[in-house]
């Protein structure tokens, strides 16, 4: 089974990868009625899952 889960921080995101899972997913709070994540910090956290070695999902919710 493959199981993935939602990143809103550098935290979320390196607890995801030593519970061993491989995806991460991620949304900007202009385009994510969820996510309070800004475009800086939304950057550094695909760089940071990226540097782990996990594989980013956009996830884009709401239509302009």
């Amino acid at each position: 089974m493959k199981l993935t889960s939602y990143g809103e921080s550098k935290f979320h995101i390196s607890q995801a990868k030593a519970a061993g899972l491989t995806e991460i997913i991620l949304g900007h709070k202009e385009l994510n009625r969820f996510s309070k994540t800004n475009t800086q910090d939304l950057e550094d956290y695909f760089a940071f899952a990226k540097s782990l070695d996990m594989k980013t999902i956009f996830e884009w919710d709401i239509l302009c």
